[in-house]
């Protein structure tokens, strides 16, 4: 689809595809704003000039810093959509307990017992109310 279309894009900006210096100007230009140009260029350094390490370094920070910002956009999106009621329970003490359950699951006074105190029940979704295209599967229901 449309990250497919949009890696083998960024592969032929970023001089995957062919040596950058073979490509006009505008595309060497447009190499160096984008993520598989950077890492082009450090390998370009490090196997085709045997440069040491160090050079590098300036590509690696903005591959660091790229990450950061991808992962920070993406990772918190599904915390906005499936809320786990935090506030009201207590997830290590629930960890815990579903731990000492798994372990002593043929024991059912243990589960009984690691069972009480750990708050509300952590909330559902009810399947009928997440959007078509959200679902992960469209098989069984």
């Amino acid at each position: 689809g449309l990250g497919v279309l949009a890696a083998n894009a960024l592969a032929a900006l970023g001089g995957c595809w062919w040596p950058i210096e073979v490509t006009p100007q505008w595309m060497q230009m447009v190499q160096k704003l984008t993520p598989t140009g950077w890492t082009m260029d450090a390998m370009h350094k490090l196997i085709s000039f045997q440069s040491g390490a160090a050079s590098v370094l300036p590509q690696m920070a903005l591959l660091l810093a790229a990450t950061a910002v991808i992962v920070g956009v993406s990772v918190p999106r599904p915390a906005r959509r499936f809320p786990i009621a935090r506030e009201r329970s207590n997830p290590a003490a629930r960890a815990k307990a579903v731990v000492e359950a798994v372990t002593h699951y043929q024991d059912p006074a243990i589960i009984t017992k690691v069972s009480k105190g750990l708050g509300e029940a952590m909330p559902g979704i009810e399947i009928g109310s997440i959007p078509p295209q959200e679902l992960l599967a469209s098989r069984g229901w």
